[in-house]
């Protein structure tokens, strides 16, 4: 069964299914969406975003205020002696292309990628790589960690901010200048970035990964 729904231009959007996709065009106000069994898409929206799926890819095209953004691996139901299946979505990602405010984004099976932060960023994957670029100064910390691939951050000129960057197995680099506090080894890296600022946290639990900044 399929639904199309037309709204005013101005509207605050509350939609959940058990087994399908959601997809929004440009919303002129807040969205909060969940599906239980398909991707979630929306277009440009001007508030606030609060987007689940247990069983797809969550893309945003754009937000004017926060995102909370999570993709979870859906569970099976099995009777007793049957084969258990593997999970059907492994490798599902996040990808969040413009967002306004605050981003907190999580997924249990693929990667997070964030084209444009205009704010702090909370983002962690046990499956996937993180990438994530921040166009403005944050107001608060960040922190990007994933267990099973690397974490890439790009930085505005004259974003400030107070680095902690580690990777196990891995390595750390950096094309912005740090200055550094401590030791310097190949799997980390603490210091100041342009003098300081909010905390950026950045950590790879996995083997033969990478953690980077970049401007």
């Amino acid at each position: 069964m399929h639904y199309e729904i037309k709204i005013p231009s101005r509207y605050n959007i509350d939609v959940k299914t058990s087994g399908g996709n959601i997809t929004g065009s440009d919303i002129g106000g807040n969205a909060d969406v969940h599906t239980s069994g398909g991707d979630v898409k929306l277009g440009r929206v001007s508030g606030t975003v609060r987007a689940k799926s247990s069983g797809g890819d969550v893309t945003i095209e754009s937000s004017g205020g926060t995102v909370n953004a999570k993709q979870q691996r859906r569970r099976h139901r099995h009777s007793r002696g049957r084969r258990q299946p593997r999970s059907e979505n492994l490798g599902r990602s996040i990808d969040i292309r413009r967002a306004g405010g605050t981003v907190l984004a999580h997924t249990s099976g693929g990667g997070i990628r964030i084209d444009e932060a205009m704010d702090a960023v909370d983002a962690t994957t046990s499956g996937g790589s993180i990438t994530a670029r921040f166009s403005r100064q944050p107001h608060g910390d960040s922190r990007l960690s994933t267990s099973g691939g690397g974490v890439t951050v790009e930085l505005a000129s004259g974003i400030g901010a107070e680095l902690d960057a580690r990777a196990s197995g891995g390595g750390v680099r950096s094309d912005v200048p740090v200055t550094v506090q401590g030791s310097r080894d190949e799997d980390s890296l603490v210091g100041r970035i342009n003098g300081g600022g909010p905390r950026l946290t950045l950590r790879n639990l996995g083997r033969g990964d990478h953690a980077e900044t970049r401007s």
